[in-house]
């Protein structure tokens, strides 16, 4: 089975499309499939927009009652995933309609032919297209990732901040194990390469798949503090 963490804050007109997209390459892949949605405190009427999939049994909702930040929602959604023991892989993705849905099925075919543990989504390789994405962000992305790649230099790895991933579950099994309640301390959008570094310690195989960014498809406003994180 692939679970697909969905961590989201006031996503209302986004989760539900989201959630829709990924379904649809899910059943042409004939792949069987669950999401967890982690409500980061939405203040909005995104959880009413989920109630019929809650219903139905294809979404399995994990609230926060308060907003805890990015780093917690996929803690949390981690931490359900695994307690179902169920999944053979763990797709996490951003709700907002920016990451392209199709790209989880090479990250699926990667996994499963190939041996690999750990199949990034990434804005570095060729195939990969940013669209509506403005430039002070493109230049601190790239900043970021290029110093990550001067420090680290892990072979095949190009983006250290793109929370856009799948792991195989033993992989992500032996990662909690190690960390324990450890393994995400970042709340913000620091966790995803928090997460990524801590995983680069098992000296995974790990291969990067063309991102398709379309920042123009967003709907809510960004999270992101550009300074803090």
């Amino acid at each position: 089975m692939i679970i697909v963490i969905l961590p989201f804050y006031n996503e209302v007109g986004a989760i539900y499309s989201e959630i829709a997209k990924l379904s649809l390459v899910f059943h042409k892949a004939n792949k069987e499939y669950l999401f967890i949605a982690v409500d980061d405190g939405s203040t909005d009427a995104s959880v009413d927009e989920l109630r019929e999939l809650v219903n139905q049994g294809e979404v399995q909702l994990v609230t926060h009652c308060k907003n805890m930040g990015l780093g917690q929602a996929m803690k949390s959604g981690i931490q359900k995933a695994l307690d179902l023991q169920k999944a053979d892989i763990i797709i996490i993705k951003d709700a907002d309609m920016t990451q392209d849905a199709a790209v989880v099925k090479g990250m699926i075919e990667l996994i499963e032919n190939s041996g690999c543990d750990l199949v990034i989504a990434s804005r570095f390789i060729p195939g990969a297209v940013q669209i509506g994405v403005r430039r002070n962000r493109r230049i601190i992305s790239s900043f970021g990732n290029c110093l990550f790649r001067r420090m680290i230099n892990y072979p095949g790895v190009t983006d250290y901040t793109c929370n856009y991933r799948a792991y195989r579950v033993n992989f992500m099994l032996e990662l909690k194990k190690i960390h324990g309640e450890g393994l995400i301390s970042e709340n913000n959008f620091a966790a995803a390469a928090e997460l990524l570094l801590k995983a680069l310690e098992l000296r995974p195989m790990i291969y990067e798949i063309p991102l398709v960014l379309r920042y123009d498809k967003k709907i809510s406003k960004s999270k992101i503090n550009i300074i803090r994180d």
